[in-house]
């Protein structure tokens, strides 16, 4: 079996400062680009992602977005609630990577059996792929290099 992360979506959103300023100013936006962050990292590690907030009256209907789940836990279940009968349920928790910072979660996760990251290995591992960076364009190249080589005296 591949490995599955299993992400505590709101612990990532409000631990990683760059996507907690991005929460603070729309939450919405900041989930969505959580999932394209994790679709990147996911298609690069050829793994799947299982991303769980907390549900607070949405549906619980799982969807599939490419290569990650996205769960909502139900009304009066918390997403840490969700997320340890995740880890029960789970078949091969040795193929489980639990991703939180929270520490219930976490100590529940390794004595599980499963593998636990934080969400600075999470973010370090999206900003490899992040398709919401910029590009860096393309060294310069034939007459374009030639210029620049002449402009600054190098052979």
């Amino acid at each position: 079996m591949n490995e599955i992360w299993l992400v505590d979506g709101y612990n990532a959103l409000w631990r990683e400062p760059n996507w907690r300023q991005e929460a603070e100013q729309s939450l919405d936006r900041a989930r969505e680009h959580l999932i394209v962050r994790l679709q990147g990292a996911a298609l690069r590690r050829r793994m799947r992602c299982v991303l769980v907030f907390d549900g607070q009256g949405r549906s619980t209907t799982a969807v599939e977005q490419g290569p990650v789940e996205v769960h909502f836990s139900p009304s009066g279940q918390s997403a840490d609630a969700y997320i340890k009968r995740y880890i029960d349920l789970f078949p091969s928790p040795a193929c489980l990577v639990v991703v939180s910072d929270d520490r219930e979660i976490r100590r529940y996760a390794r004595l599980s059996g499963a593998q636990v990251r934080s969400i600075r290995d999470l973010a370090l591992l999206c900003a490899r792929t992040d398709p919401l960076e910029p590009e860096k364009p393309p060294p310069p190249a034939g007459e374009e290099l030639e210029e620049w080589r002449r402009l600054f005296g190098i052979s």
